[in-house]
């Protein structure tokens, strides 16, 4: 029923109603599917009730998946924070795949905070999200290209196979991106 009324206008009384399911501890899959309703409406005034079911003690983790993305679609000013907490490997994958997500707005919006936040999990432990990390530092290390190169220099010491494959894709990413230092010196001389 939540999910049906998400198809519908955001009126006063449908809002209502779907923010009674997000606090409505009886069923986990509708509290879930009102924080996607909610996310998609932008509720603004929802915000406190997205972020009680993202702490929610309640071992239900499709309610952090659905609430963190409604909370970024609020553009709540902490969301690179929450999704940066969900991202450590205490999280399940699903979860972190959702922090994934909502970390993408910062390369997006061509912020070199996503390199930084991203380099370490290209350690992490779960062969997934190191994937999900190393293709994202594909498209967005060149925002922050000195880190990066920074980064794989120490990482080409690792000599498994599969590693010094991610290492050169990487690489081969950067190298394509325009330097912004050369763009910048090239019009200064005016060649």
């Amino acid at each position: 029923a939540v999910r049906a009324l998400g198809s519908c206008p955001a009126s006063e009384e449908n809002v209502t109603a779907v923010r009674k399911a997000l606090i409505d501890r009886r069923s986990n899959a509708t509290r879930a599917s009102a924080a996607e309703v909610l996310g998609k409406w932008k509720i603004h005034a929802a915000e406190d009730d997205l972020r009680a079911g993202l702490a929610s003690d309640m071992p239900f983790e499709r309610l952090e998946r659905t609430s963190l993305p409604a909370l970024a679609a609020l553009g709540v000013p902490d969301r690179f924070e929450l999704a940066l907490a969900r991202l450590q490997f205490n999280n399940s994958r699903e979860v972190r795949e959702t922090a994934l997500g909502v970390l993408d707005e910062l390369g997006e919006a061509n912020d070199p905070q996503i390199v930084a936040i991203l380099l370490p999990f290209l350690e992490d432990p779960d062969r997934p999200i190191r994937n999900a990390v190393a293709e994202r530092l594909q498209r967005f290390g060149h925002l922050a290209p000195m880190l990066v190169h920074s980064f794989l220099k120490d990482a080409l010491r690792d000599h498994r196979p599969r590693r010094q494959e991610k290492i050169e894709a990487i690489r081969a990413a950067l190298n394509k991106q325009p330097k912004k230092a050369e763009t910048d010196s090239d019009e200064d001389s005016g060649s």
